[in-house]
């Protein structure tokens, strides 16, 4: 078991995370270059400072909106002291080659360890910050060996949340809420793993402020990102080959994100009942979220739109 952290990574140590494939870099055509450009004329807004009492208060608004439109299945936990326990575990029995009757004594101390929990109830550690961000520890337990790749289960250890008490923040935390609703094989491309955290994100601050100004900061956030992977696959001193890879996923997943949910805000009452339901089915393991962007025609290059980007810039 190792925590994730995926900087030096090989293709089967992806594989053993849960993805099938990592994804290719994009080819930069002349309708990506016009989002780019739309991207980077797009005004900055400054965070607003604390508009809210509790980050209790804030929470429960992310969770009414998740109650509203989606079952929020159990997911796996254990504690980060767990988890060092189950890695030390998995480190012995793999380098000393075990038979498979000792990596059956693992799986049943993992059974043991992990319980399951309401994501929502999963611990919170918050930061006051300048910055908004999120992040949630995630935990892949399995021996990494190939016939047993497929008995790996994800499980969590807890969520961290920086940034002002405002609404934001329940946007940011209906994200790493959704990264813990997508089941292992919910995402079969790495490329894909940040789409529906992004949609949700979206979709919180649509429901919490009809004004739309949430949703008008968060997007505006979103797109500050943006511009910053675009800025760093061009930069003549990269970073590891993975965090450059990192900033291709977050470009893709963002420009699909903003494709669904334009799809969902002009949809009619049903259409967007649809679109969820197809989201839950994400989230109850019946099919990956390639099917569902299959199902709508959604693609990297029809994303690439910049007269729909500008709509959420």
């Amino acid at each position: 078991m190792k925590v994730l952290n995926l900087t030096e990574r090989n293709m089967a140590s992806y594989q053993i995370d849960g993805y099938q494939t990592l994804g290719e870099k994009f080819p930069f055509t002349q309708e990506l270059l016009a989002l780019m450009n739309a991207a980077f004329s797009a005004p900055v807004l400054s965070q607003n400072e604390n508009t809210t009492t509790t980050i209790e208060e804030l929470l429960e608004q992310t969770k009414a909106v998740f109650s509203k439109h989606y079952t929020t299945n159990l997911v796996d936990y254990c504690s980060k002291e767990q988890s060092l326990e189950l890695e030390r575990l998995e480190f012995a029995l793999t380098a000393s080659a075990k038979s498979n009757e000792t990596y059956d004594e693992f799986y049943d101390t993992r059974r043991k360890i992990i319980t399951k929990k309401d994501p929502f109830d999963l611990p919170l550690l918050y930061y006051q910050s300048e910055e908004n961000t999120g992040e949630i520890a995630t935990a892949y337990v399995g021996i990494p060996l190939q016939n047993h790749i497929h008995k790996t289960k994800k499980c969590y250890n807890h969520i961290i949340l920086t940034g002002y008490l405002n609404p934001e923040l329940a946007a940011t935390y209906g994200h790493e809420i959704t990264h813990a609703l997508v089941p292992i094989g919910g995402c079969l491309n790495f490329q894909y793993s940040e789409l529906l955290p992004i949609f949700n994100e979206k979709l919180v601050a649509y429901e919490l402020d009809p004004t739309g100004e949430l949703l008008k900061r968060v997007n505006a956030s979103r797109n500050k990102a943006l511009v910053k992977s675009l800025i760093k696959i061009f930069d003549k001193n990269p970073e590891s080959k993975y965090e450059i890879f990192l900033h291709y996923v977050y470009i893709q997943s963002t420009l699909l994100a903003t494709k669904l949910f334009d799809m969902y805000i002009n949809a009619n009452d049903f259409e967007k009942q649809i679109i969820i339901s197809r989201i839950q089915d994400v989230f109850d393991g019946k099919y990956p979220v390639e099917a569902l962007l299959h199902g709508y025609n959604i693609t990297f290059e029809n994303s690439c739109d910049a007269k729909t980007y500008k709509k959420y810039i």
